[in-house]
């Protein structure tokens, strides 16, 4: 394929100087004057025709292909979405704002209120997803995301907007007398999400380990009880079960990975109180270690809807979803005046990754209810919990 439009290239441009050639000569002679536009008309029309068959036939076409898409995809999802209803405003900044080629150029949104009902088995729970990947290399038309060499290898970072089907805290439980106990936070779930003491032997053998020390958050101060000031304790199983459905049921099972070859183990590193965040203090603040499986695989025939955002997988790839060590972030908060929980997020297998979004992204994320940021209030007294 590559050869084959390296030729046709050729011909185009070989013609398209011996046309132009022809009709200056033409031009210049008297008895066969003809406007010299008209000539440069055709091979403008012949270029532009070069040009649409080299985005065609490369994979250089596709990262603009994702782009147009995934604007129409935002505008769609955000219609009806709990945010546009409730009168929530959410900002989460895309890659466009630093300075490098790091993360792709804005952030998506997708409405899941229906995927978050058949999950949890009820009705009348609202979830939004905010999402960011990697970056494309355009030469070879996909994401870093699947790039199992690159520090952006299957990671995202976004936002969480939850309510409960219960309209209790989702991601929160009312216990402030209870001593919290970080080291003792970690499980993984299985396809049906009952916590087990193991569904999947993998080894660390198995397990692409390039950094496998916790994540250090060395501006993050010390570690503290999570209990805000209204009383509510980060619930990590809950939290745990919206991560899990994003990446298992919106990014894995659309590869077609069954839910019985996914991985995903979980283990709490840390956790406090961070103020400050999105012009909100109040804010649980968590660090995780996770075991999943990686993004690399052969393209795939047919093609998932999911290659359209980002991108077809490029290469060969020896073996497909491994495990890999990935490392987290997350800062959620409730907020009674709506009735939803916010959960911002990032996940990378690269600790400067995952510190750097944080710092230099979410931070920068900007946050308000009908129009103008909310007073704080005091958050129910029900426990409760909640791709």
């Amino acid at each position: 394929m590559k050869d084959s439009t390296k030729d046709m290239t050729k011909t185009i441009v070989k013609d398209s100087a011996e046309y132009m050639t022809k009709a200056i000569a033409t031009n210049n002679d008297a008895k066969h004057r003809r406007p010299l536009l008209m000539y440069i008309s055709v091979l403008v029309i012949m270029l532009v025709i070069m040009l649409l068959l080299v985005l065609l036939l490369t994979p250089v076409h596709r990262y603009p292909l994702s782009l147009a898409v995934m604007k129409v995809s935002n505008r769609l999802n955000h219609r009806g979405s709990l945010e546009e209803e409730a009168g929530i405003k959410l900002y989460v900044p895309g890659g466009g704002i630093t300075a490098k080629r790091d993360w792709y150029p804005f952030v998506m949104n997708y409405k899941a209120d229906a995927l978050f009902d058949s999950y949890m088995g009820q009705s009348g729970g609202r979830l939004s997803i905010y999402y960011n990947f990697a970056a494309f290399d355009i030469k070879k038309g996909c994401s870093d995301i699947y790039d199992a060499a690159s520090p952006y290898y299957s990671s995202f970072y976004g936002a969480y907007v939850v309510r409960s089907h219960d309209h209790t805290p989702y991601g929160f439980i009312s216990e402030p007398d209870v001593p919290y106990d970080a080291t003792a936070i970690g499980g993984r779930l299985d396809a049906s999400d009952d916590m087990i003491d193991g569904r999947q032997d993998v080894s660390d053998d198995t397990i692409d380990s390039r950094q496998d020390a916790p994540y250090e958050d060395t501006d993050a101060g010390p570690e503290e009880p999570c209990v805000s000031a209204d009383g509510l304790r980060a619930d990590c199983d809950s939290i745990a079960r919206i991560t899990r459905l994003d990446y298992s049921q919106l990014v894995l099972s659309d590869f077609g990975l069954p839910l019985q070859e996914q991985t995903f183990d979980w283990e709490i590193t840390g956790i406090r109180t961070e103020d400050n965040f999105a012009g909100f203090d109040g804010w649980a603040y968590i660090k995780a270690d996770m075991t999943v499986n990686g993004m690399a695989h052969d393209a795939l025939s047919p093609q998932p809807l999911s290659y359209l955002q980002y991108g077809v997988p490029y290469g060969h790839h020896d073996a497909a979803f491994e495990a890999v060590r990935m490392h987290g972030i997350l800062c959620g908060k409730y907020f009674a005046q709506k009735d939803v929980s916010i959960f911002f997020y990032v996940m990378s297998p690269d600790t400067e990754v995952c510190r750097s979004c944080m710092e230099d992204i979410l931070r920068n994320s900007r946050l308000s209810f009908d129009g103008s940021q909310v007073s704080e209030a005091p958050a129910p007294r029900d426990s409760g919990r909640n791709p």
